[in-house]
């Protein structure tokens, strides 16, 4: 594994559990030795590669051993430390170890709860297996990776829709109250503060919202159908989107009784809306159709064609991160993503789910997801 992804993770891990520091190392028992990988805080005692002494006297690593984590203060009694060993070669004595560090106060439930995502995600990079349910194969990699970056988005949809936006309305409050002083003193308007206001309201209402909702959309727990008509209306300026929803596909996507796991209704989401990234950067369309439909042999079908510059399939030299990403997240649910593109005849891609992977009642879907979570 690179550097650049064990930097990546201590990185975000630290800025979505809300703690000083985070550190990886790898660490061998046997020969009681731990090397750090990499730290979200760098300083002359944190340097990539130095080597440290495990004693098996230390409760740190004596929980470590025993248990598979550490919960308590550090051993200098300078601070708090949550920490989690991930065992990854058939080795025994060999483990990654993940720690949370502050000096202040013990690292809390809420964050053991965040720093556990993160360290299903050391699981699935060094381990990568594949597990099966029923007839569902789930890749670790790919799942952990998708539960990561999901919830990573909606805690920064969050903090725009709630503390981003209030502190623009009491911005716009104060240029408003600028604006009515001014006008009192001197008998007539100021022409820039106006400005100011109507930008500030532009940008609170129209583009930190719309931001919000393309992060996480919210709509996804209510339906698919109702997400892809937000993210429909957010292409409006610069592309014609139109959406095309069967009747027995909008009675599967039912606001009442929805039988899509809202884990695949977030995954088909995220291919519709890499789709139109593609067609708005690349493909020069000027429409694009979402088809939506539901057969119960064939199982869930959708198709998003637009009338593009397309281009010759068997000349390219290799597909692109998001046109992988796209094939992984309906391999995910046991299903296929195919491209047909042509010059100037467009590019349709279409992906087919069985229903054998994905249509199950909710207590299921609710049972699948919790299995899942706490694999």
């Amino acid at each position: 594994m690179t550097s650049n992804v064990w930097n990546s993770l201590v990185h975000s891990a630290r800025d979505a559990v809300h703690v000083e520091r985070v550190s990886l190392w790898e660490a061998d028992m046997n020969q009681g030795l731990a090397r750090l990988l990499a730290s979200s805080h760098h300083s002359e005692k944190m340097v990539k590669g130095q080597e440290v002494r495990l004693s098996q006297h230390d409760p740190i690593i004596t929980g470590l051993w025993q248990e598979g984590q550490y919960h308590g203060p550090v051993t200098d009694h300078r601070g708090y430390l949550y920490a989690c060993a991930i065992r990854y070669r058939k080795k025994a004595t060999s483990y990654y170890i993940l720690s949370f560090y502050q000096s202040k106060d013990p690292v809390s439930a809420g964050q053991v709860h965040k720093a556990g995502h993160f360290v299903e995600l050391v699981q699935a990079l060094t381990k990568g297996y594949t597990v099966r349910l029923g007839r569902l194969p789930v890749n670790r990699y790919a799942w952990a990776f998708w539960r990561t970056e999901e919830r990573v988005r909606q805690e920064i949809a969050e903090i725009l829709h709630g503390p981003v936006q209030s502190r623009l309305l009491i911005l716009e409050k104060q240029v408003a109250d600028v604006k009515r002083r001014y006008e009192q003193v001197f008998g007539q308007s100021l022409s820039e503060l106006a400005v100011i206001e109507e930008q500030l309201q532009r940008l609170r209402e129209d583009d930190v919202r719309q931001l919000s909702h393309r992060l996480h959309p919210d709509l996804i727990r209510v339906g698919l159908g109702p997400a892809l008509r937000v993210l429909q209306s957010s292409y409006e300026l610069c592309l014609d989107v139109r959406l095309a929803m069967s009747p027995r596909f909008l009675q599967l996507d039912s606001l009442v009784d929805n039988r899509i796991s809202p884990s695949l209704r977030l995954g088909l989401y995220r291919i519709v809306e890499e789709a139109l990234n593609n067609v708005v950067r690349h493909g020069k369309a000027q429409h694009v159709v979402i088809f939506l439909d539901y057969d119960p042999d064939q199982g869930l079908w959708m198709k998003i064609q637009d009338d593009g510059d397309g281009f010759v399939i068997w000349k390219n030299e290799g597909e692109g991160m998001g046109m992988r990403m796209m094939k992984m997240r309906a391999k995910h649910w046991g299903g296929s993503l195919s491209i047909v593109s042509k010059p100037l005849e467009g590019t349709s891609i279409c992906v087919t789910i069985p229903p054998a992977c994905f249509l199950i009642d909710n207590a299921a879907a609710a049972s699948y997801e919790s299995h899942l979570g706490e694999s």
